[in-house]
């Protein structure tokens, strides 16, 4: 009963986005939340894609470390060490939002030792409501889309569709939404969500220095208590240095969809749904 009334408390507030401020207030004072690990095994394989330029050479291992001037991203601040891979190549091409025909260069690494990753992944017990669904809030709101130049096409769609949308039409009722990823990115009107994402995050990254594991926007099916072969891991230095470059090679982009194309998809279907 402990643990189910403190996971209750993330749900003091009008809507969905308190949950967020809760949790990341009560974490900064002292109150801890387990939302499980997960870990990836020795011999596993993961990727990153970059896109081709013609004055680099995509040979050299050194250019698939991690970038030594390391801009601000979802999991890391300005400065600090990471890396962000995919389970599979084609979680990659949509994170990185390649065009359809376009090349890129997709490196692969192998995992030298198990590594344990955290996140928004596990409640002790199901049946505990509220641990549930604060995992879902919590892991949709980190996997947001952020706004920016990489996203103009993505967030023009999305404005579009969602309109005027306002916190408090992020009710409890909806929680479940497989696009509430989308709803807190159209909410998010300024360009400092990775400000946002890394407070929420940095407890976990406290607790489980090597890495962590999420899902992506473009397929939002891995989350709390679902594990899906297509997601994103970040590794930081304790989890860098247990994976080991292996290749590069160059590719084209031949998949049937684009991000956009992908989200356009989710948004109709969650429409049709409800």
């Amino acid at each position: 009963m402990i643990n189910d009334y403190k996971y209750k408390n993330l749900f003091f507030g009008t809507n969905l986005l308190s949950v967020v401020t809760n949790y990341i207030f009560l974490e900064r004072i002292g109150i801890d939340f387990d939302f499980g690990t997960r870990k990836i095994v020795k011999g596993t394989h993961l990727f990153r894609i970059r896109k081709w330029n013609d004055n680099i050479d995509f040979n050299n291992p050194d250019q698939w470390s991690f970038p030594p001037l390391m801009q601000e991203n979802r999991a890391n601040k300005n400065g600090e060490p990471a890396l962000y891979l995919g389970t599979k190549e084609n979680i990659c091409v949509l994170e990185t939002h390649i065009k359809k025909g376009e090349k890129y260069v997709l490196g692969e690494y192998v995992v030298k030792e198990d590594i344990v990753l955290g996140g928004f992944l596990e409640c002790e017990d199901y049946k505990k409501i509220s641990w549930y669904l604060a995992g879902v809030i919590l892991n949709a709101f980190f996997i947001a889309p952020s706004r920016g130049e990489k996203n103009t096409e993505l967030f023009k769609y999305l404005d579009l569709s969602y309109k005027n949308l306002e916190p408090d039409d992020l009710c409890m009722k909806i929680a479940n939404d497989i696009d509430l990823p989308l709803k807190f990115g159209v909410i998010n009107k300024k360009e400092e969500f990775y400000k946002v994402t890394n407070s929420l995050i940095e407890s976990i990254k406290f607790k489980h220095p090597e890495g962590l594991c999420y899902s992506s926007c473009y397929i939002p099916v891995s989350t709390i208590g679902i594990t899906c072969s297509d997601h994103n891991v970040v590794l930081f230095n304790e989890g860098i240095n247990k994976i080991m470059f292996m290749s590069s090679q160059v590719k084209t982009n031949n998949q049937k969809f684009t991000d956009v194309e992908i989200i356009k998809l989710l948004v109709t279907k969650d429409k049709h749904v409800s």
